[in-house]
């Protein structure tokens, strides 16, 4: 109960801090409707969506009553802006020519001229700006993923077996797990591995798509989807999926959010048409948020807390080339003590680490950053099991609690079996 306070309060805090920043923005551009108003007002009537369904009777009447003002406000915006669009376009038709275009109109133009939902070139090519440098090679322990990707991998290289088989040239897999548990990782390493078989590969992120006023958003999706139609034989990766193709069983979801989903979905069926070699690929830490038409046309992949292995490795690859163990320490020793950390709580942990460590020298050295750097790398100072486990109870190190998204990750997982 105390949580669900908690979580309430910190949604009331950011909805009225975003009613402000609507306020703010709107007197800035001398009240003039921009999409960067509307935006706030969009994550506003989210947030009473969220209060709504976690409170009940009057609590709930009041935050539905503030929605519907939220979308009001909304749908005004809207219509400001598509006004504003089409007298522009009627100006640029004038008889003699010289009408200003997008690009030539005058500074200081508000920002409601660009919501006539173009996208640009330049945000195309950073779909395309996704670094890649690793393989399964790189990726320690999650033995039967790799196994189960890499036969994904040589799957998508037999286009004639496949073609003769009468199977969809596209594939789609949906990867979720608790957070910080290396997703996004192993995610990169399979399509590392499709780009060897000539992929090209494009991200995004559901929350970078759907921070974008509404009609933008649903846009953004549908050019994503058809720029990996036209670059086939194509990887097109979106992270948080769940901002992107919200449940429609959510009671009082936002308009735009139901409206984005829709998008989405549409979208994708599309891709599955065009029967052009295409691989999706979703991940998200709350399975449970994702629209279930969606859920029903993916292969589920969960990736699990690291195992002893991917411990080590991690271990290894943080502090191996910085500092050695003292006599009898081994990484399998620290692994074994990180047992249920995410990547995530192990970062956190070693920056106490780090820290211990660095007092300690400056400590030992009186304060002299040359001889307690040549200590560490000439291994005259070592890692000591006394200190590793200090960093470890440190109350900075403890780990992340897993327990609510963990209970909704199998409740989840148990009505998808249950289907």
């Amino acid at each position: 109960m105390e949580e669900i306070i908690r979580k309430l309060k910190l949604l009331q805090n950011e909805y009225y801090a975003k009613i402000s920043e609507a306020k703010e923005i709107l007197g800035k551009n001398g009240n003039s409707p921009t999409w960067e108003e509307g935006v706030c007002w969009q994550r506003a009537a989210e947030i009473c969506s969220e209060i709504i369904n976690q409170t009940a009777n009057g609590t709930a009447e009041r935050w539905k009553e503030k929605q519907d003002k939220c979308e009001e406000r909304i749908r005004e915006i809207d219509r400001a802006i598509h006004a504003d669009t089409a007298r522009r376009a009627g100006a640029k038709k004038d008889p003699a020519g010289t009408a200003a275009s997008g690009e030539n109109a005058a500074d200081g133009e508000t920002t409601s001229f660009r919501a006539r939902g173009e996208i640009s070139d330049e945000t195309i090519r950073t779909w395309f700006d996704y670094p890649l440098d690793h393989g399964f090679d790189k990726v320690a322990g999650m033995e039967e993923l790799k196994k189960l990707l890499t036969d994904c991998v040589s799957a998508a290289g037999m286009n004639r077996l496949n073609q003769r088989l009468r199977m969809s040239r596209v594939r789609s897999y949906f990867f979720f797990g608790l957070p910080g548990c290396g997703k996004t990782y192993i995610v990169e390493a399979f399509a590392y591995e499709l780009k060897k078989k000539g992929y090209t590969f494009m991200s995004l992120t559901g929350g970078q798509i759907h921070s974008q006023w509404q009609g933008i958003a649903e846009q953004t999706v549908e050019t994503a989807f058809l720029m990996a139609e036209e670059k086939a034989p194509c990887i097109i990766f979106i992270d948080e999926i769940e901002s992107v193709c919200r449940s429609r069983t959510e009671g009082n979801l936002a308009a735009h959010v139901q409206h984005t989903t829709t998008a989405f979905l549409n979208a994708y069926n599309r891709l599955k048409k065009s029967e052009k070699q295409v691989i999706f690929i979703g991940a998200t830490n709350y399975p449970s948020l994702v629209d279930a038409a969606m859920m029903d046309r993916v292969s589920l992949i969960e990736v699990g807390l690291p195992d002893l292995a991917a411990l080590v490795h991690k271990l290894r690859i943080e502090l191996d080339d910085i500092l050695q163990l003292e006599d009898g320490l081994t990484y399998e020793m620290l692994a074994g003590k990180c047992e249920g950390y995410s990547y995530r709580d192990v970062e956190h942990m070693l920056d106490v680490l780090k820290n211990e460590i660095s007092h300690e020298l400056l400590v030992r050295y009186d304060g002299n950053d040359d001889a307690a750097a040549d200590a560490l790398e000439s291994g005259e100072y070592r890692l000591t099991r006394e200190l590793f486990e200090k960093a470890l109870n440190d109350p900075a190190s403890k780990p992340s609690d897993k327990g609510a998204v963990r209970r909704e990750i199998d409740r989840w997982r148990q009505e998808v079996t249950q289907r």
